[in-house]
């Protein structure tokens, strides 16, 4: 799939409720700002199983939007493999962490082969000093996610 066409509102990555609420919106945007964002990162190919995030690491802030197939958050305890979620197209993973620095709060891996866009925070940094309008709109479209993933978990207690 083109990432362009991934990341337009109208894109069938959003047709459900749960990818919609993990996948960043982009709505108003310009093809050149949807490309500027695109020319942050570089695709990744993933095979099956293979580990996308390790948990509670420290040193990892990159973000993530998932270009093709499944993947899943999963954390370890007592021993046994506990699912977060699982991401679909359009997903944005590891936005806690590329926000707050803190270490990572769980593992994700590929469910199936997959593609990923890489976006390193140091990146976003440097796209925030030379066009801070871009850098705010992609921040606010980063707590539009984290906003309504909140927003579900609350409405599912």
């Amino acid at each position: 799939m083109d990432l362009l066409e991934l990341l337009r509102p109208e894109s069938d990555a959003h047709a459900d409720a749960t990818a919609a609420a993990d996948a960043l919106a982009f709505e108003g945007w310009s093809d050149h700002e949807l490309a500027a964002i695109v020319a942050l990162g570089h695709r990744e190919r993933l095979v099956r199983s293979t580990i996308l995030i390790e948990a509670d690491r420290a040193d990892d802030r990159d973000l993530f939007v998932v270009v093709a197939g499944r993947l899943e958050a999963y954390r370890v305890v007592g021993g046994r493999e506990r699912r977060v979620t699982e991401f679909h197209s359009g997903a944005l993973i590891g936005e806690m962490a590329f926000i707050d620095g803190r270490p990572r709060s769980a593992a994700v891996r590929a469910l199936t082969d997959a593609e990923v866009l890489r976006i390193r925070a140091a990146d976003v940094q440097v796209l925030c000093r030379s066009e801070p309008t871009l850098g705010l709109k992609l921040v606010w479209e980063i707590a539009k996610v984290l906003s309504a993933r909140v927003r579900r978990m609350t409405t599912t207690i």
